[in-house]
């Protein structure tokens, strides 16, 4: 009877207590990572109590961290920009009163109470905004030389339909939209929009002086003059409030290629109006010494009775109260400041400039 050769263990079984190195892997070598089904990372090495360890502390992680998670967004590197906060807030200062004086120029352009609220401004691509759009609809887009790119408007037919019977002298009730509108209605809605759009110079005029060009009116954004889908935009969301009731919104979208310009602006501004109280009064201190000031050499006053001023005529002599030698007053603003002695430089007349004891 021959004996059976002792059963062996498979390579990839260890015995207790031990560790295996990987079937590939050379000995030596820096331990595999795995993921835990928890999502956590795991070095193979590590013994099971540092696993325990490591899943308790990303559960209290997780518990504990729930409030301060983000919302985690695509991000396109082929639209790299975007408009700081600050520039963002300067840029609302000035929509606001677009928005104010938008409103009462709607109010002319309607015969009605209209007020106009300015909403949260939100940074986008065009590409994203115009797949929001509803089709049909209102568009508007019109160019600000010499600044390049296409200020868009969005009214909804609802609101434009409002606009017409406002302009047709009827209520303003809103009708049922889903139809673009007429050739008579957009002539009507377009004078609308040129009254918005006329008051953008004088917004803008503190920081570069633009024009208004032509508009183009659609009713779809297909037939938009042409527009990357990348280009970003600046929407800012206005709401139009007719009466005590009735509120309506529309969207102006400014292309970054319009903003930038304007938000350099801004920024050149805010740089010289931060400038530290010192170095201003410093500024205003050189400006002030390099003044030009009127000086003169004043000889003493006399005095003449009103006979004598009436017969006084070309030649004749009137006797100062001065003695060849005495210091003449230097006035500077009817201040006396120096004490001086007429003499000459040149062949022109001068004044030389003592000190009142050293002469006395």
């Amino acid at each position: 009877m021959v004996d059976a050769p002792p059963a062996t263990q498979p390579d990839s079984v260890a015995a207790a207590g031990t560790t295996a190195p990987a079937r590939d892997e050379p000995t030596g070598a820096a331990p595999t990572r795995g993921v835990a089904n928890d999502g956590v990372a795991l070095d193979g090495a590590a013994p099971d109590g540092a696993l325990a360890d490591d899943a308790a502390g990303a559960s209290h992680h997780s518990a504990h961290g729930e409030d301060h998670r983000r919302t985690v967004r695509p991000y396109d590197f082929r639209m790299p920009e975007t408009l700081d906060r600050s520039q963002v807030r300067g840029l609302r200062v000035l929509l606001e009163v677009l928005a104010h004086r938008g409103g009462g120029v709607l109010t002319t352009r309607l015969r009605a109470p209209v007020n106009l609220a300015l909403g949260d401004l939100e940074q986008c691509s065009w590409a994203e905004y115009s797949a929001t759009l509803p089709e049909p609809t209102c568009l508007f887009a019109v160019v600000l030389p010499p600044l390049t790119g296409r200020l868009v408007l969005h009214l909804p037919v609802e609101l434009a339909l409002v606009a017409v019977d406002l302009r047709m002298g009827g209520p303003g009730k809103a009708t049922a939209g889903g139809r673009a509108l007429t050739e008579v209605e957009q002539r009507l809605v377009a004078t609308v929009a040129d009254d918005l759009f006329n008051e953008l110079p004088a917004i803008f005029a503190p920081l570069a002086a633009l024009q208004v060009g032509s508009a183009v009116q659609v009713s779809s954004v297909q037939f938009l003059p042409p527009v990357r889908p990348t280009d970003m935009y600046l929407l800012a969301p206005v709401t139009l409030e007719l009466g005590e009731d009735a509120s309506y919104r529309f969207d102006l979208c400014f292309p970054f290629s319009i903003l930038h310009p304007l938000a350099d602006a801004l920024s050149a501004q805010a740089a010289e109006d931060d400038l530290p109280a010192t170095r201003a009064s410093e500024a205003v201190a050189r400006r002030l010494l390099d003044t030009p000031v009127d000086v003169r050499v004043r000889f003493p006053s006399t005095t003449l009775t009103p006979a004598d001023v009436l017969h006084l005529a070309p030649g004749d002599v009137i006797d100062l109260p001065y003695d060849h030698g005495a210091p003449l007053a230097l006035v500077a603003g009817e201040q006396h400041h120096l004490d001086v002695l007429p003499t000459t430089s040149g062949k022109r007349l001068a004044c030389v400039v003592i000190d009142p004891e050293e002469h006395v």
